[in-house]
Parts: C-alpha cells; sequence; structure tokens
C-alpha cells in the first residue's frame, strides 16, 4: 500500500512523523499499564474534546466520524492493556484516499529506514487526556491541511 499524495503531503507538513515518535517515546511506562478502564469514562474522555464518539463493543474500538465539506474523516481509538492505537481514514467524494490506517502503518509508509516504535502508554485517565490532546492536535492538523 502507498500513501495517497494528499495524505502524504498533509502528513509530511504536520511533522507528523516526528511527533508520533515523541508521543510514543514520552509515554512508555510499561510497569504502570492502564488495563482495566471503564468504557464510558473513556468516552467523557474522548467527549470533553468536544468530539462525538461511538463504541463497537464487537471489535472493542472507539469511533469519530466527521463529514466535513467533501471529506468524511474517520479517527479510530483501540485502548488494550493501556496501549493507544490510532487508527485513520479518509474519505473524499466517495473515494478512499490510501492513508495506512493504523498510525504505526503511516509510520512505515512514510519512513521505510525506521524501527518500529511502540504505542504510546496510559497509566490514568490524566494520563490518557495527555496523550489525547497531542493525538487529537495531530487530527486536527491533518484535517485542516486537506480542507485547505
Amino acid at each position: 500500500m502507498e500513501l495517497h499524495p494528499i495524505n502524504e503531503s498533509a502528513l509530511k507538513n504536520i511533522d507528523f512523523l516526528n511527533r508520533y515518535k515523541k508521543l510514543s517515546n514520552t509515554y512508555r511506562d510499561e510497569d504502570n499499564c492502564f488495563d482495566r478502564y471503564d468504557n464510558n469514562k473513556v468516552i467523557e474522555v474522548i467527549e470533553s474534546f468536544g468530539y462525538e464518539t461511538k463504541y463497537f463493543k464487537s471489535e472493542d474500538f472507539f469511533m469519530i466520524k466527521q463529514q466535513i465539506q467533501d471529506y468524511e474523516f474517520q479517527f479510530n481509538l483501540k485502548f488494550k492493556y493501556g496501549a493507544c492505537e490510532f487508527i485513520w481514514g479518509v474519505i473524499r467524494n466517495s473515494e478512499r484516499l490510501p492513508l495506512g490506517g493504523p498510525w504505526g502503518a503511516i509510520i512505515d509508509l512514510l519512513d521505510k529506514t525506521h524501527r518500529p516504535l511502540p504505542l504510546p502508554l496510559f497509566s490514568s485517565y490524566d494520563t490518557l487526556k495527555d496523550i489525547l490532546v497531542e493525538a487529537f492536535d495531530l487530527y486536527e492538523g491533518f484535517k485542516d491541511e486537506l480542507l485547505v
């Protein structure tokens, strides 16, 4: 799979590669992972940022879906054993724009020479909020780049 040129340009413009590396390296406290979280509390945390979210129990993830102009943005958030996996999807005028999905896969497409990055880990709802501040900032920057 390859990145759609529009997505690749947007990711480079927001310095996605370096910012995700920093996020991954900052939140690595494996000894204090928060593996037993409450889904309703996670929904509250996500919605505190102004996003509507839906939890899909069968696949155990939270989804934010937004229609803006000709674009449909999807941001899936999966939390397992205190690890944060983020997955993006973009559709423009009913056409899926190849993006790579999980942020780790996006990193692989942007930089084929890097070592795999561990997922950011959270140890409390406060740590989750801190991680989501950067995750949502990346998301908003990415959307802004596509909507210009």
